[in-house]
């Protein structure tokens, strides 16, 4: 779940990051959001785009120089020998030459009640949206579901017990009240000896720091790659 809430205060959203969802190794695929409560704000869009493998010319055909941009950044500009190549590869890409490889694709309009899924082979980011009426709040609210690659196990709560101090206690007598409590009672201690040790809330946030910290290392990759801001989400 996910909600943006808009105030007379701050009375804007600017939009978000292009982003794709969580990282390979996590093998998720698709990406579904269902926006199920949407008031007091004008139109928005999710707008996608994608990663493009540039087909230029070898050295041979094309040299180059480096030149700096407006913003100081040194970048190189390619001096086409062939006018007529240019021009079909940007026809083809419906890009400059001097593009990053990213090629925009579209946006769908953000409604409330509409569901909107799409491959994680797409980057995407939410684009900006206000109050309508600026002397009271107003709010968009969306369920975020992932499919995760079917052909690979991840380790999720279908096959990990809960890990919550609080729950284990819980979870432990349910075990008991049901078939295993009829085992003898050694190979009923042998398996709740095998259940995963709990976790604290202080251990748990010490391994989503880790988790920013990787995902944050990937995001900088990516991005330096791209040539624009990428992140990983989740």
């Amino acid at each position: 779940m996910a909600n943006i809430i808009l105030t007379p205060d701050q009375p804007k959203y600017n939009g978000g990051s292009w982003h794709v969802e969580a990282m390979e190794n996590e093998r998720i695929v698709s990406t579904g959001i269902y926006y199920y409560s949407q008031e007091n704000i004008t139109t928005s869009h999710l707008a996608f785009r994608k990663e493009v493998t540039l087909d230029t010319p070898d050295e041979n055909e094309w040299s180059g120089d480096e030149f700096d941009d407006n913003e100081g950044n040194e970048t190189w500009r390619w001096n086409n020998r062939d006018q007529e190549r240019e021009d079909d590869w940007e026809a083809k890409y419906d890009m400059n030459i001097l593009d990053q490889p990213n090629q925009e694709v579209g946006a769908v309009e953000t409604k409330e009640n509409r569901a909107i899924a799409s491959p994680n082979i797409f980057q995407h980011r939410v684009e900006p949206f206000e109050l309508i009426d600026k002397s009271k709040e107003g709010h968009r609210k969306i369920l975020v579901f992932f499919l995760c690659d079917p052909s690979h196990d991840i380790p999720t709560t279908r096959t990990i017990a809960p890990q919550q101090p609080e729950f284990r206690e819980e979870f432990v007598q349910a075990l008991c009240d049901g078939p295993i409590g009829n085992l003898p009672p050694e190979l009923h201690q042998e398996i709740l000896k095998r259940l995963p040790p709990v976790i604290s809330k202080e251990e748990a946030l010490e391994y989503r720091r880790h988790l920013m910290e990787e995902r944050g290392k990937a995001t900088k990759k990516t991005s330096e790659r791209l040539g624009r801001s990428t992140s990983y989400h989740l």
